[in-house]
């Protein structure tokens, strides 16, 4: 994804992109977000839903101090990664894990979903497309998209080998 995208989705939710720019040996997100940038409405309409759920649940139950941090968003396979974990008081009781199991369950969810869609959505250009599974491995990608892409396959082979 383009730093610029990036850099937007990191403004607008630093929480969850808090280990953004981190250090390689502890955060996976030290590398950035690893998707084209197609999927960029789609990652921010699921931070503003897991946003939405976490404010509600520190609403709900403020001695839980919940929330999310993505620890990688990627695309793999033809479809949008995205892995987070949970935080949240370490010292909760039994019954207070109950709770926040609620909102766990809904975020995963609510992954999964973005996930899915992202099977079905352009990587490069965030159009409407079908997983193009042509090659070694498949990608999420509009015919458009990948007629450009093979076209500059083509000529950037073209320069090396006849030169």
């Amino acid at each position: 994804m383009k730093t610029e995208l990036q850099n937007q989705l990191v403004a607008s939710h630093p929480s969850i992109f808090r280990e953004v720019n981190g250090i390689p040996d502890q955060t996976c997100m030290a590398f950035g977000i690893e998707c084209g940038d197609g999927w960029h409405d789609l990652i921010e309409t699921l931070c503003e839903q897991i946003d939405a759920s976490v404010e509600w649940a520190n609403r709900l139950f403020p001695d839980l101090k919940f929330g999310v941090v993505a620890v990688q968003v990627k695309e793999k396979y033809g479809s949008l990664r995205f892995y987070v974990d949970f935080i949240y008081d370490i010292n909760l009781e039994p019954h207070q894990m109950e709770k926040i199991s609620r909102f766990t369950q809904e975020i995963n969810g609510m992954i999964r979903m973005v996930e899915a869609l992202s099977a079905k959505t352009c990587e490069t250009c965030g159009g409407s497309c079908s997983r193009n599974t042509q090659r070694l491995f498949p990608h999420a990608q509009c015919v458009t998209c990948a007629e450009v892409q093979e076209a500059n396959s083509q000529n950037s082979y073209f320069k090396e080998n006849h030169k």
